[in-house]
C-alpha cells in the first residue's frame, strides 16, 4: 500500500486556503456597514510606570458619536470608574502589559473599548 505522505495534507490547505478568501471589509456604502459586522473595537495603548497611579480618560466620541457611558467588563482590582476617566493604582511590583475592556454605550449602539497598558518596572 502506498503512502500520500505530504502530498495530501499541502493539497487539503491549498484546496481550502484558496476557497475561502479574505473576510469581506465594511465599507461605508455596503450592505454590512450597517450590520453587526461593521462595529469595529476601539483599542487604545498606554505606558505607565509601577507603583503609580495610572489615569486614562477614556473618549468622548467613537466612530464620531457622543458616548453615554462606560460600563466596565474587565478592570484591575485596585482600578475604579468616575464618568468616562478610568483610574488604577499599580502595586509596585507590577510589570508587563494588562488588557481592560469598556463597553461604550451611544444612543444607536454600543461598543468594546480595550485599553491595553504597559507596565514599566518600578526603579526601586
Amino acid at each position: 500500500m502506498r503512502s500520500l505522505g505530504l502530498a495530501f495534507p499541502v493539497w487539503l490547505l491549498t484546496a481550502l486556503a484558496t476557497s475561502f478568501g479574505p473576510a469581506p471589509i465594511p465599507t461605508a456604502g455596503s450592505d454590512l456597514a450597517g450590520s453587526d459586522l461593521a462595529v469595529m473595537d476601539t483599542t487604545i495603548v498606554d505606558s505607565v510606570d509601577a507603583g503609580s497611579v495610572f489615569i486614562m480618560a477614556l473618549p468622548e466620541r467613537l466612530s464620531g458619536k457622543l458616548v453615554k457611558e462606560y460600563k466596565p467588563i474587565r478592570m484591575p482590582a485596585m482600578g475604579w470608574m468616575a464618568d468616562r476617566s478610568f483610574f488604577w493604582r499599580l502595586p509596585s511590583d507590577a510589570e508587563g502589559n494588562y488588557r481592560f475592556e469598556f463597553r461604550a454605550v451611544r444612543d444607536d449602539a454600543s461598543e468594546i473599548v480595550h485599553l491595553r497598558v504597559f507596565v514599566n518596572p518600578s526603579d526601586g
